[in-house]
């Protein structure tokens, strides 16, 4: 998801006049993190954390910063 964040910032950087879909996954680091969900966690929970942390990923791809656990 790095590679993916970097690419996306090319592509962007390439052709700004486009609707880039992976704004809104950059502009959304302001939720508060979810902590690694218990082993017997619901799917829902567990879907959430690594949706949140393939997020996270792109944006420091994209950013090219590290944002803190």
């Amino acid at each position: 998801m790095e590679q993916a964040g970097k690419a996306a910032r090319v592509m962007e950087k390439l052709h700004p006049n486009l609707d880039h879909v992976w704004r809104t996954v950059i502009h959304r680091n302001n939720q508060p993190a979810y902590s690694s969900p218990e082993v017997n966690a619901s799917m829902d929970t567990w879907i959430a954390f690594y949706v949140q942390q393939l997020d996270a990923a792109f944006r420091r791809g994209y950013l090219g910063v590290v944002e803190p656990n």
